[in-house]
Formats: structure tokens, C-alpha cells, sequence
């Protein structure tokens, strides 16, 4: 064990990984130490590697943060769980590669209510094999999606609106609009609910449309960036030759202007946009039943109106 740092130097660190392995489930920490044997760089990347091992619930667990939709009674923080991250970060550099059972005893020799006092080293085994137990119980994420195939099908299924709403979100370089609220709002804005929503069910896909987009933004540059996506998803989902790809990216991109063209059209009229919405759907799938008929021509009144 190294003492380049004193157990009060990094009392705030023990007591935090304390409390999650006590009043919480401890997954993210005990994945922590898995991950952290192949050697981590810092906090992104591991924060990194947990999202490949465990789902938003239990990676941000604890935490005030829109992908925690299973907040309990311990609160460490607000948003992304990077105080926990940077603690597991810390505590492996005092005590070495034992560092979870290491900083787990002494919680619970030194900072642990009275019964955990009584019997520290066996108290910090019981809640390390809870917490493993836990995680090898705990749902598996599933395999993400190639990047090109998340931003092609937008364009393949959804005519690639929302990816134009959201470039106009992203500054020319630096960071994007630091609020998902905010994006969230001017896209609905421009497109309408329901176009916006289509085909998403959760704010996880939301985050990893987002992610993407800017992604590509960044790599390729304001006036390229979708082109560019575009043929990676031609060419690695589809197979195409260059030629063949850039033929139908034309197509797809030339189709997405002629549709947000339309709708910025309409402009802030919701009542409009939900009807082009409801026309689409019936052209689309092709069947008229009453209730839609009904909806789509409630719809169409009140635009008109």
C-alpha cells in the first residue's frame, strides 16, 4: 500500500465510495475495479468504459441526472457521476491494485456508524460481495450502435430531420449548447413534436443521436459533416461503391432539405406541422383507419382555424 497520500488527504474520497457500497447498490464502483485493472488514463475514459459495462441507471446512480431513472435516498451529486469516478481514481493511486477493499475497511474502521467499528474487515467484506453479487446480477447494456448507423438510419427512416435541427445548435467550434433541455426545446421548435419524436422512445437515444451529430460536426466541419456521415453508413451498413454512395447521399440529403424547407414554411405553427405529420403517416403506411381519419381532419380544422 503507498502512502503518498495521507487517509486524511482523501478522507472525502473514502467516505463517498463508503457511503455508495453501504446505502447504494456499489455496482458502479465494483465495475470500476474491473475496468480499472487494464490501467485507466483518467475519468473520460473511464467513465467510458463503464458505459459499455453497465446501464445509465447504475452508472449514474445517486446521481441528479436525466439517465438515472431509478433515483434513491443517497444523493452524491448533480449530473454526470464524475466525483465518484475521480475517487475510485484516487483511492486505486493510495492504496494500489486492492484499493476497493483497502478504502472499504477503513470507511468502516474509521468513518461507519458504531457496528460497523466493531468488526471493520468483515463489515467491508460483506458489502463488497453484496455489491458484486449485485453486479452480476445487474442488467447488461446493450451493444451500441456503429455511430454511421445511428445517423444514417435518421436519414433512411426519418427524412435526417432532426440531425438538421440539431446543426443548428452547434457553434462553429467549441463545445455544443451545454443544456440537452435547450436542444431538446429549439428542435421541437423547428420541427414540430411529433416529427421530433418519431421513432425515439427514450432520452438515452436522445443523448446518443446528440452525441453523434456533433461528433460528425466536429470531425468534418459545418458545410460536410452530414455528406461525410451519410457515405460512412452507405459504405460500411449498405455495402455501396463510392459511386453508388454518393448517388444516393445526394438523394437522401437533397430529400431532407425539400422536408425542412416545409416545415420552417409552416414556422411556429404546431397545429400545421402535426397535420403534415399525420398526411405523412397516411401516405406512408398506407392504411386510413376511422380514428385517424377523424384525428387527421380534427387536426387539419384547427390549423386551418
Amino acid at each position: 500500500m503507498t502512502n503518498t497520500i495521507t487517509i486524511a488527504a482523501i478522507r472525502n474520497q473514502i467516505v463517498l465510495l463508503g457511503k455508495e457500497l453501504e446505502f447504494a447498490s456499489g455496482i458502479r464502483a465494483v465495475a470500476a475495479e474491473q475496468r480499472m485493472k487494464g490501467g485507466v488514463s483518467g475519468p473520460d475514459m473511464l467513465f467510458d468504459l463503464l458505459e459499455k459495462t453497465i446501464c445509465s441507471d447504475q452508472l449514474f446512480e445517486s446521481y441528479h441526472d436525466p439517465l438515472n431513472g431509478e433515483e434513491g435516498d443517497l444523493v452524491l451529486g448533480e449530473g454526470v457521476p464524475f466525483p465518484s469516478l475521480e475517487a475510485y481514481i484516487a483511492l486505486h493511486a493510495h492504496y494500489g491494485k486492492e484499493w476497493l477493499a483497502h478504502a472499504m475497511t477503513d470507511y468502516c474502521a474509521h468513518f461507519g456508524s458504531v457496528e460497523l467499528r466493531s468488526d471493520p474487515e468483515q463489515f467491508a467484506k460483506d458489502y463488497l460481495e453484496r455489491s458484486r453479487d449485485n453486479l452480476n446480477h445487474a442488467e447488461k447494456p446493450a451493444p451500441k450502435e456503429s455511430p454511421f448507423v445511428v445517423f444514417g438510419r435518421e436519414y433512411e427512416l426519418f427524412k435526417g430531420l432532426r440531425p438538421l435541427a440539431l446543426a443548428a445548435t452547434f457553434p462553429e467550434s467549441g463545445e455544443p449548447i451545454d443544456c440537452f433541455g435547450r436542444m431538446v426545446d429549439e428542435c421541437i421548435d423547428r420541427l414540430g413534436d411529433d416529427y421530433f419524436r418519431q421513432g425515439i422512445e427514450s432520452e438515452d437515444a436522445f443523448v446518443e443521436l446528440f452525441s453523434v451529430c456533433f461528433d460528425l460536426h466536429q470531425q468534418h466541419g459545418s458545410s460536410d459533416w452530414i455528406k461525410q456521415g451519410l457515405l460512412g453508413y452507405l459504405a460500411e451498413a449498405k455495402g455501396l461503391s463510392d459511386t453508388d454512395a454518393e448517388q444516393e447521399a445526394d438523394r437522401l440529403i437533397h430529400e431532407s432539405n425539400e422536408w425542412i424547407a416545409l416545415l420552417d414554411s409552416i414556422g411556429a405553427r404546431g397545429a400545421t406541422k402535426r397535420a403534415v405529420y399525420l398526411t405523412d403517416q397516411l401516405i406512408k403506411h398506407k392504411h386510413l383507419t376511422d380514428d385517424y381519419c377523424q384525428q387527421l381532419a380534427s387536426e387539419l380544422v384547427s390549423a386551418a382555424a
